[in-house]
């Protein structure tokens, strides 16, 4: 958030408070979902940036989320490029697809058949 008028961004000014939610008079009931909850991670390395480690990424995701893989509570999926790992109580797999898959359309593919919780 800026203000062009006083040539500074509101979010670091010491008298702007900025929030995530509205505030209700009633208390909001908390979420429930089935388990295992299904993480879609989209790992995106473009060209006119400097190159992302992909590898470091999808093993730090896996290795902060191994307990939680083990117990059989998340269930990950990390979309990058023309493949796909997936990180399942059962093991890892891998998709491999004809076409670049980290693109708009490409989402759209992968979440058709398969319902997520997240999308990191």
């Amino acid at each position: 958030m800026y203000d062009q008028d006083k040539d500074y961004f509101l979010g670091i000014s010491s008298r702007t408070i900025l929030v995530r939610h509205i505030p209700l008079d009633e208390k909001i009931a908390p979420l429930t979902a089935a388990l295992p909850l299904r993480i879609l991670v989209f790992i995106s390395s473009p060209s006119d940036l400097p190159a992302l480690n992909v590898a470091i990424e999808k093993e730090l995701i896996r290795e902060r989320m191994a307990e939680l893989i083990q117990a059989g509570t998340v269930e990950i999926d990390i979309l990058e490029g023309f493949r796909m790992t997936s990180y399942t109580r059962a093991g890892t797999t891998e998709n491999t697809y004809k076409r670049r898959m980290t693109t708009p359309l490409g989402l759209l593919e992968i979440l058709r058949p398969k319902w997520y919780h997240i999308f990191h």
